[in-house]
């Protein structure tokens, strides 16, 4: 257990309030630290006397911890502030950094480093600096966030095989610790960016990003479906040479050999004895497709700037006309990935923090889209896959990835990521009309893995009574049957995916941005009579 260590501790420090940041460097190798801004000298007046303490984790305790938002390394012994021409050094014990500075006032640039050795010493494991102005007689209070040191590299592909002819989105998951042997975890950058690169020359792959600042930043291996056969080697390197490269191989299976047919031999056909026809189930009705991706798509208002550029697609781009308050959209091929993003934790977007697609069907007559309604007690199924990407928030924030929405705004029927225990996102299901509040009240909850790939099925009955039913199933196994009204009317009853905050989640979520990928999604209505398997 211990070579997978987290560096994950929320940090309470102060110069009267030194704040935060996320692990870094030592133990298996040093690394370098980029160059800072050159202090300036000693300002005129009478030092202030400013309090520095950090709190830090214990290792036992670091990954009980792992999922708080801002984090420094468990393998913390000692500080060095540099300001004003001086430099401090601060020994930690007892699981905190203590002691007192004397700061000149005056507009002061501070440089505090993370060792993992005392007085100092050992390896650099995280860096901060910021510039603030002490004024003599009054507390002061200063923010640092740290960005941790890169002293080691993984990198993992999942999936890292896909069969030839078959266009597929990787996740590109990259792990960095420092040198103690601590993931670096956390939204704030490292000290210096991790770049990717692989040597596919054949233009079978294409990477979304080659340059990760931070262990949030994400990458995806997008595959075209084209080549046999081949394989794609990719690398992760830190910007200090003497970091060890991290490599994994993405590999595009050999496309089967159609074994020969044999001449059919003709057979007797004897005289069939009827037999009752049985009443058919979901499982044996045959589905009618009646869109997938491709199809013609809305997407949300953009007037509130939450997706000015939509959704993402591995393959061919969507083509979108604006159309009164939202816009209609055709082609787009291959995966299709959604991200949204805020400017800082204080920013509220309004009404809702979006990227959805909403589904729609083309008008051959009129030449144009419109949504798609479900119809009153019809009968569903809904396939998909998603990679996740969704980051981990705090403790009850909800959103949704896939919802059955009706007219009146209600949404009874959603498949979602929360975090229902302060301990990370989780899948959940809401099949009994919960929505929104301060607390879980979803009946099912299923392991969310980042990078993770899941294909689920949503079979449903579009009745807002009690002859309403659902059943989902994750990667083949049924999760959650249900029975009862899936629906609070169904007038104007649409469907819609990709990620979706209330204006009220987001106003206590603690993350900038998040992303979710869907490898496919397909729409099928089942025909004939109908009961929950």
């Amino acid at each position: 257990m211990d070579a997978f260590r987290f560096s994950r501790w929320l940090v309470s420090c102060s110069l009267a309030a030194l704040l935060c940041g996320c692990g870094g460097g030592g133990g298996g190798g040093s690394a370098a630290l980029p160059p800072v801004t050159p202090l300036a000298p000693p300002a005129a007046g009478p030092a202030q006397s400013v309090p520095f303490t950090i709190s830090l984790p214990s290792p036992s305790s670091a990954s009980a911890a792992a999922r708080r938002p801002r984090y420094v390394s468990a393998g913390t012994k000692s500080a060095a502030v540099a300001y004003a021409g001086q430099k401090q050094i601060i020994n930690c014990a007892n699981n905190a950094c203590s002691g007192l500075l004397a700061v000149p006032p005056g507009q002061i640039t501070f440089v505090a480093t993370l060792f993992d050795q005392f007085d100092g010493g050992g390896n650099a494991l995280a860096q901060g600096q910021t510039s603030s102005t002490i004024v003599a007689g009054q507390p002061n209070h200063i923010q640092i966030v740290f960005g941790g040191v890169v002293a080691s590299l993984a990198l993992t592909l999942a999936p890292s095989t896909v069969p030839a002819g078959t266009p597929a989105s990787v996740a590109v998951v990259v792990t960095a610790k420092d040198a103690a042997g601590y993931t670096i975890v956390g939204s704030e950058p490292f000290t210096s960016p991790v770049t990717v690169g692989d040597d596919d020359t054949t233009g079978a792959t294409s990477l979304s990003a080659t340059t990760l600042a931070g262990p949030a930043a994400v990458a995806t291996l997008s595959y075209n479906g084209s080549g046999n056969g081949a394989a794609v080697h990719l690398s992760a390197r830190a910007a200090d040479p003497a970091v060890a490269a991290a490599s994994a191989t993405f590999t595009i299976g050999a496309k089967p050999t159609p074994a020969p047919s044999a001449t059919p031999v003709p057979t007797p056909v004897p005289t069939p004895t009827p037999v009752p026809t049985p009443l058919p189930t979901p499982s044996q009705n045959p589905r009618s497709v009646v869109w997938s991706i491709g199809d013609p798509w809305g997407l949300p208002s953009t007037a509130d700037g939450q997706n000015p550029n939509g959704p993402s697609f591995s393959n061919a781009p969507a083509a979108c006309v604006a159309q009164q308050s939202a816009a209609q959209c055709t082609g787009g091929a291959g995966a299709v990935s959604f991200h949204v993003e805020r400017a800082d934790t204080h920013t509220i977007p309004a009404p809702q923090y979006r990227n959805m697609m909403i589904v729609q069907k083309w008008n051959a007559d009129h030449s144009y889209a419109f949504n798609y309604q479900l119809v009153p007690n019809g009968a569903y199924d809904v396939r998909f896959q998603t990679v996740n990407r969704m980051k981990d928030d705090a403790q009850y924030v909800q959103s949704l990835i896939w919802q059955n929405h009706a007219g009146d705004g209600s949404v009874m029927t959603a498949l979602g990521m929360d975090n229902p225990d302060g301990r990370g996102n989780q899948f959940y299901f809401n099949s009994g009309g919960h929505e929104g509040g301060i607390a879980d009240p979803f009946t099912w909850h299923g392991p969310a893995v980042q990078g993770g790939v899941d294909s689920w099925e949503i079979q449903f009955r579009n009745a807002q009574d009690s002859s309403g039913w659902i059943d989902l199933y994750r990667n083949g196994k049924r999760e959650v049957h249900y029975s009862g009204p899936v629906v609070k009317t169904t007038a104007y009853d649409l469907m819609s995916f990709g990620i979706y905050y209330y204006n009220w989640e987001i106003a206590r979520s603690t993350i900038l941005s998040t992303d979710i990928t869907f490898n496919y999604f397909e729409l099928s209505t089942i025909p004939g009579p109908v009961a929950p398997l």
